[in-house]
């Protein structure tokens, strides 16, 4: 025996013993004790420092947890990139000084009406327009059909539209941006292992392994997180604010709640009660024990924003009045705009909205011009408020959804179901080891024994790997190891029958064997290289559970090459080389 056949022995000796170290923290589960210790407040023990965190993660199929389909609603992106070129128009009267101009969104839709009192303004305006923003828009008529929500003008009113190709556009852009919030948002929130991913135009599906509680998740996942700060109007009603939001209620028969549809028919019916360019949103009251719903201030706010999320910097949990609350600062630009909103309006009231509900409007009693503030959260228990903050920061710092998100689908896997699902995956293993490794024992004898070590190497290396590269072992991945097996055992079946050819013409058991896996070798390569392909193949164009199969069968045939040219061929020779009769092997 050689010096390259000691090295070669080395290195798989090597392979194994580093397997087995690296696979530890996976059977023995250290992460799910370093979480129970760490909730429990407890020091980890000294040994888990001593071997690798990362370790096999279990998918939701087979430890349970949640599975969502979220539906975006593309129409609230659309409105808000029409009220952004909306905006960009003002600012751009704003600096030009020009009057009599009148720009707005058509309500409910991706229309903008430009009204102007001379031919003057309308040059002006319409070719600001058409220079900025020609590919988004184009020019339409006015039918009640077209546009049917405005009111006839004495001046000249024109409308843009949005293009078809720019709404395909931002829908696609729209749902990328989904993918990647919630993502980000998944990630802050603490499961480990989320798979999101785009299902169809307009789905995102999210898989929760593990997670327990899905209420609080989806809180996180589908909270639009639209942050704005808004001045409240203090103009003078005929009657009070409460008493007008009842009245529209009762008059047009609204449903008592403050859902956002609701929110909107009750603002409907105040048009004309109210001042131009305010709306009514409500500040939420729950019930401290259960979170419900039980009642809602109406404040009277001016319909623009002064301040956005966009502009925030930093949010974080902080205690006042032995109470969690969220802490935010915002960016320079928000700072500048924030110190000169309080400035001009100290004595005022400003609300602070997140997504379409007042969470607080306390008095401007000085300029801020430090671009910082707070919100509270309500009445309710410590541990529920401090949650409930966690939650909130986790959202203000991941920025708000492109769009708001409606419930599709939810499947809650119970911890019971991804039990079974394990117990019968690895019973579907091992009945298949069992049968090939009595099968190649009887058939191959001595050999057999070799082709069912190299087999234990290759599942082996293949769990070493799935562990490295922190992979996700479902359902589909049981599979793929258990098909890697049977190709695994293949490829030494093709390597024994060309040595026993080999030995039928005469040669010695060493040539033979030799012979038998160089022969062979050609015909492995072939096979397993082109299964290779097929998953290059399905882990491109698969989601989900095709990946993960596609992932461990690539795995599995790299191994599957490395067992049979390297380590059943060493086992070989070694018994080829130790043989005391040459024309005779157990095979």
């Amino acid at each position: 025996m050689g010096s390259t056949w000691r090295y070669k022995t080395y290195f798989i000796l090597f392979l194994v013993a580093f397997s087995g170290f690296y696979l530890v923290p996976t059977f023995l589960n250290f992460k799910a004790q370093r979480e129970d210790l760490q909730k429990q407040k407890l020091d980890i023990p000294w040994y888990h420092k001593v071997f690798p965190a990362d370790q096999i993660n279990l998918g939701l199929d087979l430890q349970g947890g949640i599975y969502l389909e979220l539906e975006v609603l593309f129409e609230d992106a659309i409105h808000n990139q029409v009220d952004l070129t909306v905006s960009a128009l003002e600012r751009f009267l704003e600096e030009k000084e020009v009057k009599g101009v009148k720009v707005t969104r058509v309500a409910k839709s991706d229309t903008i009406e430009m009204e102007f009192s001379d031919e003057a303004s309308r040059s002006l305006v319409e070719g600001f327009f058409l220079k900025n923003y020609s590919e988004g828009y184009h020019k339409i008529t006015k039918t009640p059909e077209s546009v049917p929500e405005t009111a006839p003008s004495a001046g000249l009113q024109v409308f843009y539209k949005m293009t078809d190709a720019q709404r395909v556009n931002l829908k696609d852009q729209t749902l990328n941006q989904a993918i990647e919030t919630i993502r980000n948002r998944v990630d802050r929130y603490g499961v480990s292992e989320p798979a999101i991913s785009r299902v169809g135009d307009n789905r995102v599906a999210v898989e929760l392994p593990g997670e327990t509680d899905p209420v609080r998740a989806l809180s996180v996942i589908m909270q639009a997180g639209k942050l704005e700060f808004r001045l409240v109007d203090e103009t003078p009603l005929k009657e009070d604010l409460a008493t007008s939001v009842a009245k529209a209620r009762a008059e047009n028969k609204l449903l008592d709640d403050y859902s956002r549809e609701t929110v909107e028919q009750i603002n409907d019916a105040l048009k004309g009660k109210i001042p131009e360019g305010t709306e009514v949103l409500f500040q939420l009251e729950r019930d401290p024990k259960d979170k419900k719903i039980t009642g809602g201030k109406p404040f009277l706010v001016k319909n623009k924003a002064d301040v956005t999320g966009d502009m925030l910097k930093s949010a974080q949990v902080d205690i006042y009045q032995n109470k969690p609350v969220v802490s935010f600062t915002l960016k320079a630009t928000g700072k500048k705009l924030f110190g000169e909103l309080t400035e001009k309006n100290v004595g005022k009231n400003l609300a602070i909205i997140l997504d379409g509900n007042v969470m607080s409007a306390p008095n401007i009693e000085e300029a801020i011009y430090g671009g910082s503030g707070q919100i509270k959260l309500g009445s309710g228990n410590y541990d529920q408020l401090l949650r409930e903050a966690q939650d909130l920061v986790v959202v203000l710092r991941e920025g708000a959804l492109p769009a708001s998100l409606k419930e599709a689908t939810k499947t809650i896997i119970g911890p019971s179901l991804g039990k079974s699902s394990i117990q019968k995956g690895i019973s579907a293993m091992l009945i298949a080891g069992a049968i090939v490794i009595i099968f190649m024992i009887f058939y191959y004898k001595l050999s057999g024994v070799v082709a069912d070590l190299a087999l234990g190497f290759n599942v082996l290396f293949i769990l070493t790997l799935l562990a490295i590269f922190g992979a996700t072992l479902t359902m589909p991945g049981l599979a793929g190891i258990i098909l890697t097996m049977g190709m695994a055992v293949d490829a030494n079946i093709i390597i024994f029958e060309r040595i026993k050819e080999e030995l039928a013409e005469g040669k010695k058991v060493v040539a033979a064997v030799e012979a038998g896996f160089s022969n062979a070798m050609s015909a492995i390569v072939d096979s397993n290289l082109t299964t290779f392909f097929i998953g290059i193949v399905l882990y491109q164009y698969g989601t989900g559970a095709v990946r993960g199969f596609a992932v461990t069968l690539m795995i599995g045939i790299a191994t599957t090459m490395l067992t049979a040219i390297m380590v059943s061929r060493l086992m070989m020779e070694y018994l080829a080389r130790k043989a005391k009769n040459q024309n005779v092997l157990s095979i």
